[in-house]
């Protein structure tokens, strides 16, 4: 649910946003659209300068999408085994089963390698 909330909403929300184009002549690439939408934008505080900032951020799809999946994952309640982190809660359960941090060793050659220039390195 939240990634498809925040996937609906980050490419909804800053179609709204660049639909507010200056009033000027130049074709610009697609790439620049956020920049224009930023000048005439619907956000209008007073502030320039937090205006621009604010509708150029809010016309980004990526930036919208990752603010609205951080908030939703952060504020949705849900068990250690729904967000998948129940297996390795603790340091115990880490020491007890070794075979976990397999992962994240190098491989045999490529390790051979760093041992043989670090001990060469110490002598």
């Amino acid at each position: 649910m939240i990634v498809g909330v925040s996937l609906f909403i980050g490419l909804s929300l800053p179609t709204y946003f660049q639909q507010y184009q200056p009033e000027t002549a130049l074709i610009l690439p697609g790439y620049f659209i956020p920049y224009s939408a930023a000048q005439d934008g619907p956000i209008h505080s007073g502030n320039k300068q937090f205006d621009f900032i604010m509708n150029a951020l809010l016309s980004m799809n990526m930036v919208v999408t990752l603010l609205v999946a951080t908030i939703l994952d952060n504020t949705v309640l849900s068990s250690q085994q729904e967000r998948g982190v129940y297996r390795w809660s603790t340091s115990d359960d880490l020491s007890s089963d070794p075979s976990s941090l397999d992962d994240y060793k190098l491989p045999s050659k490529v390790s051979r390698v760093l041992q043989s220039v670090w001990m060469h390195d110490l002598t």
